[in-house]
């Protein structure tokens, strides 16, 4: 029995999670690392019953499920790298104090200038922060080398040579 107080917060991952078996689209990608409804939506509904399939998918498809919802979203779209380096200054300042932090930190030769996120100077250590808000595909998730090296090649080192 849920709480009377969790009642409505369960009643909205719930829904959330949740797809009605018969409005299940078996139509998905069926390649290895291709889109499947159920990583989105890991519950199924049957009748007044609710079913989960593979239970390991009610823990890893939360950041997926949320990842599809906000990606709908045209501020978000068009904000996503603004909103992660904000939130990564944010946990900066939880470890570092706020004047070893320097954001938008240009370098280089004059007419060829580039730009970092974040340049911590802490003791005699200079760290280097690029922020990126690219995702990382689904082979890389499950640990696939090969495409591990081509998202840091796409993301990180495409971003450090502009």
């Amino acid at each position: 029995m849920i709480p009377k107080s969790l009642e409505l917060r369960f009643n909205n991952y719930l829904n959330r999670m949740s797809r009605d078996l018969m409005e299940f689209n078996n139509e998905w990608d069926k390649t290895p690392s291709g889109f499947n409804e159920i990583n989105t939506t890991p519950i199924l509904k049957v009748k007044d019953n609710y079913i989960i399939p593979i239970p390991y998918l009610l823990y890893s498809t939360l950041p997926e499920a949320f990842y599809y919802d906000l990606i709908k979203n045209e501020e978000y779209r068009n904000n996503k790298g603004k909103i992660a380096e904000k939130e990564v200054y944010r946990l900066l300042r939880n470890v570092f104090p706020e004047n070893e932090i320097h954001s938008n930190v240009e370098y280089g030769e004059k007419g060829k200038m580039k730009e970092t996120d974040f340049l911590i100077i802490h003791e005699d250590k200079i760290i280097i922060i690029e922020c990126t808000a690219k995702r990382t595909t689904g082979k890389t998730k499950r640990g696939e080398t090969r495409s591990f090296f081509a998202d840091l090649r796409t993301s990180i080192i495409r971003n450090l040579s502009m």
